[in-house]
């Protein structure tokens, strides 16, 4: 239903090399459509062709070359890339698409225990009300799930504390109710990304 990105899997001292082209439809003078990347948390540099979220834009039908260089001492870990033209960073990244995970390798050097873990990568997000998802579909699928999992015999989904009802939900990895399998005592490393926007 919705959007999922590929994860970047990269070691320190590599390189992340990216043609990408706008296929966004022509814009309005409203919403451009106008688009780049930025990759989230990475210390790398901000010239252009790498990470410059302010100079490097691509209006639909054109392209953008990326060469980002992870340092060679560069740590561990889960980040994520994203698009960043700033006034439609959420609508265009919160839809899924445009948006994924990066992991830099290396985590096990410094926790051997993850090497017998399975990893997963879970990529949550916010997509209600953006693109062309229909939040009505969407809320009656959680209803269900909720009314089938929390009360079998009928009874009302559980209210938020904050006021919102289930309507207000986020997709993790695109799916609305999602299935992690895992074992009785099994033990997972999960890398989470909240791309919530």
């Amino acid at each position: 239903m919705f959007g999922v990105a590929p994860t970047v899997r990269v070691h320190p001292g590599d390189t992340i090399k990216v043609y990408y082209f706008n296929y966004l439809p022509a814009g309005t003078p409203v919403v451009m459509n106008m688009t780049n990347l930025h990759f989230h948390g990475l210390r790398v540099s901000p010239q252009l062709g790498s990470d410059d979220v302010l100079d490097m834009l691509s209006a639909p039908g054109q392209f953008l070359n990326y060469s980002v260089t992870i340092p060679a001492n560069h740590p561990p870990g889960l980040y994520w890339y994203h698009t960043h033209p700033h006034g439609e960073t959420n609508r265009q990244a919160g839809d899924g698409a445009m948006s994924g995970a990066i992991v830099v390798e290396g985590m096990q050097e410094h926790l051997p225990i993850l090497a017998s873990m399975t990893e997963r990568i879970l990529v949550i997000r916010a997509p209600l009300g953006k693109g062309k998802i229909d939040p009505t579909i969407v809320r009656r699928r959680i209803l269900r799930h909720l009314n089938a999992v929390i009360a079998p015999a009928g009874g009302q989904p559980p209210a938020c504390a904050n006021g919102l009802d289930s309507a207000h939900t986020v997709t993790v990895n695109g799916a609305v109710t999602p299935t992690i399998p895992i074992a009785p005592n099994e033990a997972q490393f999960f890398r989470v990304v909240n791309a919530t926007g």
